[in-house]
């Protein structure tokens, strides 16, 4: 007599537990309207999903969410590539973890013209704020932001020379394409049907296409 276990055996029931649990989420949130709280709940959901399915494509929310600019508002701003960077995060983490061999003992090295940029962007960033202590002017965190998205680029461009795969680049076209049209309906919606005063607001999400 076989008394192992399969997986399925285990999976079922705990799929089903989940489920009724979620089903319980649901009910109450809706009732009580709470909508925000089940958009974070379907975010969070999404976001694990992304972190197991997207180990090799981890760096293409980078491209759509660039494309697609504005920004998230929380309290506080999150720009969109700020967003994307956060969400590639954990699927690039768990793939480093899982090709430690592979890029263990892999040649690297970071093109010189990329150091280059790199160095200038940090010595204009310096310059501004000697110069803005200099002068007595503020806005200083203004400008730490602004210099700041343009270093984040470099943050994707060395994981991805380690555990990168460039036969997904065609669908950069496919997401920028997407995200430009996104772009383009909110903006012809606002400048026909909006406010000129205020900036088109998307609730639940707290999205602002600015």
């Amino acid at each position: 007599m076989n008394s192992k276990i399969s997986p399925v055996q285990i999976i079922l029931p705990i799929a089903m537990l989940a489920g009724l649990a979620l089903a319980f989420f649901l009910g109450i949130n809706i009732a009580k309207e709470n909508y925000t709280q089940m958009v974070f709940f379907a975010i969070g959901i999404c976001v694990l999903a992304w972190a197991m399915i997207g180990r090799k494509i981890w760096w293409l929310p980078i491209f759509f969410f660039s494309a697609l600019g504005g920004y998230f508002y929380f309290g506080f701003r999150i720009h969109s590539h700020e967003l994307a960077v956060l969400i590639c995060l954990l699927p690039l983490l768990i793939t480093m973890a899982m090709k430690r061999e592979h890029f263990r003992d892999r040649n690297f090295s970071i093109p010189l013209p990329v150091i280059l940029l790199f160095l200038y962007i940090c010595l204009h960033f310096m310059t501004c704020v000697i110069d803005n202590k200099i002068e007595g002017i503020g806005g200083l965190g203004n400008i730490t932001r602004r210099y700041a998205s343009a270093v984040w680029p470099f943050l994707v461009f060395i994981p991805f020379l380690l555990v990168g795969n460039t036969k997904y680049i065609p669908w950069v076209l496919h997401l920028v394409a997407g995200a430009t049209l996104i772009r383009f309906a909110l903006g012809m919606y606002t400048a026909f049907f909006g406010n000129e005063d205020t900036l088109l607001f998307i609730p639940g999400i707290n999205f602002v296409p600015a």
